[in-house]
This record gives structure tokens, sequence and C-alpha cells, in this order.
């Protein structure tokens, strides 16, 4: 920008306005509000940043998993950017620090995988419950003695690089047991990259939206795995367009009605 202004190159560009600045045109003779466009994920964020009132991470589940922190707005360090960080705006232009990881298409492929191995329906995994037995028996285990590693993350995430090694599904009584162990993995892996915009682990609410929000094994195992974080769901389907809807009515469209976005414990 300051090389925009000292080359005298500003009128041509239009003028810059924030994501909640409303236009108002006419269409067949009916006035109707419309906002000068605003990015999905920060229109996604927008409705949880206008009604929760404590600091909050949002972790959008889906292809990828994306974690956001709209309370860092520290510089990306080339740490964070090897490791898949990232930096978007929230709609009044405040820098969120993000990290992604690509988990839901890891999930698939090693549900595939076990599918496979142990001769279950393609859709087993939505049958699994979470056991505490065997739950507590993996746990307990020596960290490197039933390791699952990745098989399509390769080049991305917090561990970007290709494992040199492979599961040993073997080791495994039944799917049961290994569905549990591969999940426990995914919330690993999920939370190194989720640790990497919240270090200090400063924030005590993660908000999970998306695909992973119906699948009650990998949240159980996400709420046990990190103690200093309460982990909070919303399902609600258009985050986006309820964001940028709101970014056009204005604050009269949703102060003081949080009630509009269901947020609740896991």
């Amino acid at each position: 920008m300051r090389q925009i202004k000292e080359e005298n190159l500003e009128k041509l560009f239009p003028p810059l306005h924030r994501a909640d600045y409303e236009l108002r045109i006419e269409f067949n003779g009916q006035p109707i509000g419309m906002g000068i466009g605003v990015h999905d994920s920060s229109a996604a964020l927008m409705p949880y940043l206008a009604t929760q009132r404590s600091p909050f991470l949002l972790l959008s589940t889906g292809t990828w998993n994306i974690c956001f922190n709209p309370f860092n707005h520290e510089s990306l360090t080339p740490r964070e950017l090897a490791a898949d960080c990232l930096c978007f705006l929230t709609y009044e232009g405040d820098p969120v620090k993000a990290s992604r990881i690509f988990l839901g298409h890891e999930h698939e492929v090693q549900c595939n995988a076990l599918t496979k191995f142990f001769q279950v329906p393609t859709d087993a995994f939505k049958n699994v419950a979470f056991n505490e037995d065997t739950y507590q028996t993996l746990n307990s285990e020596a960290a490197d003695r039933r390791p699952f590693f990745p098989l399509d993350m390769t080049g991305t995430g917090p561990i970007p690089e290709k494992p040199l090694d492979q599961t040993n599904l073997a080791a495994f009584q039944t799917f049961e047991e290994a569905y549990h162990q591969l999940v426990r993995y995914l919330v690993k892996w999920q939370l190194l990259s989720i640790d990497l915009i919240d270090p200090q682990k400063q924030i005590r609410n993660i908000i999970v939206v998306g695909g992973f929000t119906k699948n009650n094994l990998f949240l159980d195992i996400l709420k046990r795995s990190d103690n200093s974080r309460k982990v909070l769901i919303s399902d609600h389907p258009r985050a986006s367009a309820l964001g940028a809807a709101w970014l056009v009515t204005g604050k009269t469209a949703y102060e003081g009605k949080a009630d509009l976005l269901q947020v609740n414990f896991a």
C-alpha cells in the first residue's frame, strides 16, 4: 500500500471499505441492501465473533480442517508457514492466524485401508462408539507399540514429511480397535496443528463446525486429549451465508441475539 501511494497509483483502484459497508440499490422498484463482498472464511467466522462472549478457536472441519484464532494477531513465522499456517482477516480487517491440516481426506484414505484389511463395509466407522476400555488400553501403551502413520498428507500440515514407516494393521484384533487408534492419531495430528496458532493454550474454547461434528468418537477423544480446552460444537449448516447476510443487514440483525447461533458442549 505504501508503494502504491508513493507512485500515485491510488486513483486506479476503487476506494477501500470494511466488509460490513452497505450499498443500497434498486431492483424492480424495490430497495435492496448489497455488500461489497467478503471472503467465505471471514464470513463464516463473523457470526461467532458477533455472538461469543469468550475468546475461542474455530475449528472448521471437512476435507481440510482449518483452525482460526481471531485473537492471535502476530505475524506468521517461517516455521508456521512451513507447517501450513495462513493469515485471514476478520470482517473488521483484523488479522486472523489460522492453521490447516488435510485431516478429513486422511480420515477417508485411512478408513478405506481399514475396511479393506478387516473386510467390513465402507461406512463401518459410523457405527463405532467410544469404548472406554479400548481407549484406556491404547492410551496406556508405549507410543511406538502400534502407531499409525499418515497415508496422504505429505507436503501439507504440521507433519509434511513423507513417513518412512507403514501402519501395521495386523497388530490390531478388530476393526473397532484399529479405528479407535486411528482416531487417537488423527486427534494427535489435529492438536499439533491447533497448537501452532495457540502455543501457550491461552484460548480455552474450541468451537468445532463441519463434518467432524458428526463423528462422536473424534469429539470424545479430542475432549480427553486436551484437558486445557473445552470442546464445543455448532451445527449451523451455512455460517458463511449467515455472516455475509449479517454484514449487509447491520448490527440490528444480530446484536443481543446470540440465540440465533447455537453453540453447545460436545
